[in-house]
């Protein structure tokens, strides 16, 4: 990861400036993450590197640096790295909780660990559909929930990384149709009508500032 202080000038010649064509072939440079201190601008990451670390204002006190580190390299594949950084990008931009971009990192890795181990080489509507039915079969492996299927709001997250690839990464090869046309991701995890009222209602965590 990157470590070093630039001035003004030389930060704005290297900011990350999004080209969709430098995402696709893999040569998308520039800082991502960075502080802004009196003498300049210190660089945490770079968009082209492995690992982007996000500054302390982004997480709890007393976080080890690992919580706010993103470890894009645990996804095997080069082209899904970039898909990977593509989606984590866009919610940077929208401002996203760091926690929301570990988990979105998370689910997305969890995805592609599948679609791998199953030698399947596209996102469509029945790939989709027989990961809905993978999902299904999964049980809790921790806490209080151990031994039992996965809560509606956890495979709800774990779809709804499907919808994001085809919403931000569909000029990729791998991305050829939406998921489920007609449906959604919380229909899949059986978050409907009242169920899905009560989600919706609950409290959620807040962004945390930029």
């Amino acid at each position: 990861m990157s470590a070093e202080l630039l001035t003004k000038d030389e930060f704005a010649m290297q900011e990350l400036s999004y080209n969709s064509d430098k995402v696709l072939d893999g040569t998308l440079t520039g800082i991502v993450t960075y502080i802004k201190i009196d003498e300049g601008n210190h660089v945490l990451s770079r968009y082209e590197e492995d690992s982007w670390m996000f500054p302390p204002s982004m997480s709890h006190a007393g976080q080890y640096i690992s919580h706010r580190t993103l470890n894009f390299a645990k996804i095997k594949k080069i082209e899904q790295q970039r898909m990977a950084k593509r989606i984590i990008l866009q919610f940077m931009k929208e401002g996203k909780a760091l926690g929301t971009l570990n988990m979105c990192l998370k689910n997305l890795s969890l995805y592609f660990q599948w679609v791998n181990n199953q030698e399947i080489s596209e996102l469509n509507a029945f790939t989709a559909r027989e990961y809905v039915k993978y999902v299904n079969t999964l049980i809790s492996n921790y806490g209080k929930y151990k031994g039992e299927p996965l809560s509606k709001s956890t495979k709800d997250k774990r779809f709804e990384a499907l919808e994001k690839l085809y919403r931000h990464c569909n000029h990729f090869d791998f991305v050829k149709e939406h998921p489920w046309i007609e449906s959604s991701a919380k229909e899949q995890a059986g978050l409907v009508g009242q169920v899905l009222a009560d989600y919706q209602n609950k409290p959620h965590n807040r962004a945390y500032p930029r």
